[in-house]
């Protein structure tokens, strides 16, 4: 992320609006663009006037290259260019006023990839926008050395379109300008409340594109980040709250979750079973929870983008909790990514770590409620230089609308363990301390106050967490009475439903891609879809059981005999299936060992027999009070399919992107890929329309049904087909094996259990 600061930022504003050939007809607009232009950059954006550079009418390339040598920005360069583009020889000329149509190389004209790379060469900014206006400016997209800068070039047109000389609505615009001027000086509506480049260029391009005037580009050269531009003029800044006090039930709620323990340097013991007790929690008081463990900065970055994307579309409760390594530098406090081995002093600190004010508080600060909790002050998270520093923390004053909760007081630093080994010290108070105020709905400054006394007791006085706020009112946790309008209305909390009889779809909707491939394996299309799910929470672990609706399909293929003769099977009840293979956590906290040869909490369950998976049904069914079982063969295969008639849910071939399997062998026109050698953790590829992942690949998965050679005479509903054969029907396929055997149809047996089975559940 970066927030450009108008005092460290320079804008070049070139503008070609007369020439002496006659075959290049004047554009007077072209004078109204860069004024306006100046203007919204000056009083929306705040760059000062001394910043922004009008180049007009100049008469050779060199004039302009010359004048935009003699300035310089530290921090961003905008380049903008509105006038004719002229094709030639395959490279884009800028005309000035001494062009010539016909051999704009020999007659003064700027070539615009000379343009690039004069510019990065001398601009002492790291980061540059290029903004091209004119015709054919396609042409000006290649590859650049970009010489460590993050390079955004966006052109009006591609290399074959003409750009239109004045907007639609006959003002002296541009129509490409006249869409940007209009965001800059109206806002975006939708969007929260700092525009960002991305979201500038999305909707100009969205408008255009309406329009029927200009299909726009965007390349991105280098590694650059989320560029924040300006406050969007759109925002409705009013609060969402009209009530005093509230329950944080009223609103939306959402968290991201991060837990980072697997550390290059300094690795810690318990920041992932944090951050997951931490998730399970939130999810059982109804927050929407995105959980990320062990994030590098790529990740970590992409992580918190998503989150504020999300406030700003729902805004609500944005609660963000942290556990890992954290420090400070200059007053300024850091979240470490797992791959710290890079960071040596503090300015590599500031290049591969998370920035608390600039990333997290600000980025949140235009949502109305926000909790920001940092169990991240752990001891000694580097090597060399940077020991001895501030340890710890830094104070920080939360924006109006915030609470800050840190595992420990400025500069010090936080236990890692606790009495009972599974959580941080914080960490495992805070989570009493929420259960506790939803159930006797406590303010939420008491709660901290509790568990900073917790903390206080349990440590003998050598930690001391601590709270700020800047609250707007009295935050609740659970039921208040409260009154709106003058009516007295109780606020009831939103608990995922008991999955009870399952006759209509009753749970919360959870949004997904799904993506399908041509017969080489390439993605053709992306679509998002929306399926319903059911979080049972057993022993502190969720398990997440999605909706199968009722219907009908045609089982088997033509491929083996064993999957013939092709039979169509009617689903008549809907079910629940669970949203991917039991994991080892789940396994784990229902039978109390874990007999999986590749470990690890989020990687499904194997080296688990039928029986094994019969027994943990049955445990599971005495502990929720529901039925839980094994699905049957036809309802196995009918949740894979999706709706699909194609080998895979994806179509008609498989690649090692999108499953994990022996990659060494191929299927149809597909490519050869990875061999993994290993299970992988769940939900890593892209699941089918009804929102099920892993069903190809990772894991055999048993089903209720016996072994049967055939389809002959096989049961034409979603019942169990069961004679006296010992063996079990397993689907699926696995990492150990070709991609023929993780089609929909595929049809496979065990006697024993092996490395690569394990299983799935239905509830009913």
């Amino acid at each position: 992320m970066f927030q450009l600061k108008p005092e460290d930022t320079r804008v070049i504003l070139i503008g070609a609006s007369v020439f002496e050939d006659e075959e290049l007809p004047s554009l007077p607009a072209i004078k109204d663009n860069n004024v306006k232009l100046r203007t919204l950059l000056h009083e929306v954006v705040g760059i000062g006037k001394d910043n922004i550079h009008i180049l007009e009418d100049r008469d050779y390339a060199n004039q302009i290259t010359a004048e935009i040598s003699k300035t310089a920005a530290k921090g961003l360069d905008i380049i903008y260019y509105a006038g004719h583009g002229l094709p030639h020889l395959k490279q884009l000329y800028l005309a000035t006023k001494k062009t010539e149509h016909a051999d704009p190389e020999s007659s003064g004209a700027l070539l615009a990839n000379s343009l690039l790379r004069i510019v990065i060469n001398k601009s002492k900014a790291k980061r540059i926008i290029f903004i091209l206006d004119c015709c054919f400016s396609g042409f000006a997209r290649e590859n650049v050395d970009t010489k460590g800068k993050d390079i955004f070039l966006i052109t009006a047109t591609s290399s074959v379109e003409t750009a239109k000389s004045e907007a639609p609505e006959n003002y002296n615009y541009t129509a490409f300008t006249f869409e940007l001027l209009e965001i800059l000086e109206h806002g975006i509506d939708g969007v929260g409340g700092i525009l960002t480049l991305d979201n500038i260029f999305s909707h100009l391009k969205k408008q255009l594109e309406n329009k029927k005037l200009l299909i726009p580009r965007i390349t991105s050269y280098g590694q650059p980040d989320e560029l924040r531009i300006c406050k969007n003029k759109a925002y409705k800044t009013a609060p969402i709250f009209s009530i005093k006090p509230f329950s944080i039930k009223d609103v939306p709620q959402h968290a991201l979750i991060i837990g980072n323990a697997d550390y290059a340097h300094a690795k810690l013991n318990n920041p992932t079973k944090d951050a997951t007790d931490m998730a399970n929690s939130l999810q059982m008081m109804g927050f929407n929870v995105d959980l990320a463990l062990d994030l590098n900065q790529v990740k970590m970055g992409k992580a918190i983008r998503d989150f504020v994307t999300n406030l700003s579309q729902k805004p609500g409760l944005g609660l963000f909790y942290f556990a890992g390594h954290g420090y400070q530098v200059d007053g300024e406090n850091y979240l470490l990514p797992i791959d710290n081995d890079k960071i040596a002093d503090k300015h590599d600190l500031q290049a591969y770590a998370i920035n608390v004010n600039l990333q997290i508080i600000e980025r949140m600060e235009h949502n109305h409620l926000n909790l920001i909790i940092l169990d991240a002050c752990r001891n000694n998270p580097f090597r060399g230089v940077m020991r001895g520093h501030n340890r710890g923390l830094a104070y920080v004053n939360p924006p109006l609308g915030s609470a800050i909760a840190f595992a420990t007081a400025p500069g010090k630093t936080a236990a890692d363990t606790s009495k009972g080994g599974r959580n941080g010290l914080f960490t495992k108070h805070l989570l009493t301390g929420l259960k506790y105020a939803e159930q006797h709905n406590q303010r939420l400054d008491d709660m901290f106050m509790s568990v900073n006394k917790n903390v206080f007791n349990e440590s003998n006085g050598e930690q001391i967490s601590w709270c700020v706020h800047n609250l707007r009112e009295p935050v609740h946790f659970g039921k208040i009475q409260v009154e709106l309008k003058q009516q007295i209305v109780e606020v009831k909390p939103d608990r995922f439903p008991k999955p009870v009889r399952f006759e209509t779809s009753t749970g919360e909707e959870f949004s997904f891609e799904v993506v399908t491939v041509d017969k080489t394996g390439k993605i053709i299309t992306r679509e998002q879809h929306v399926a319903i799910q059911i979080i049972e929470n057993v022993n502190n672990i969720n398990l997440a059981m999605v909706y199968i609706p009722a219907g009908e399909f045609m089982m088997g293929s033509d491929e083996y005999k064993r999957e013939q003769p092709i039979h169509q099977v009617t689903i008549n009840q809907p079910f629940y299936l669970s949203k991917y293979p039991i994991t080892q956590a789940q396994w784990t906290a229902i039978m109390g060992n874990n007999p999986s040869n590749f470990k690890g909490e989020k990687r499904p369950v194997e080296s688990v027999s039928w029986n094994d998976a019969v027994k943990f049904c049955e445990k599971l069914s005495n502990l929720t009070k529901q039925t839980y079982r094994l699905p049957s063969e036809a309802e196995w295969e009918y949740a894979c399919r999706a709706g699909t008639t194609t080998p895979f849910y994806f179509g008609e071939t498989i690649t090692t992107d999108l499953a994990n399997y022996d990659g060494n062998s191929t299927y149809g026109s597909g490519p050869k890929g990875k061999y993994r050698g290993e299970t992988t953790e769940v939900g890593i590829f892209p699941p089918n329309a009804f929102g099920l992942y892993d069903m190809h690949g990772n894991v055999y998965e048993w089903c209720a049904d016996n072994w049967h050679d055939n389809y002959e005479n096989a049961p034409t509903d979603s019942s169990v087909w069961k004679n006296t054969n010992k063996n079990r029907v397993l689907r699926g396929g696995s990492w150990y094996y070709f991609p023929v055997n993780t089609r929909a149809a595929f049809r496979n047996w065990y006697g024993n259990p092996n490395y690569d089975t394990g299983f799935r559940v239905v509830c009913v």
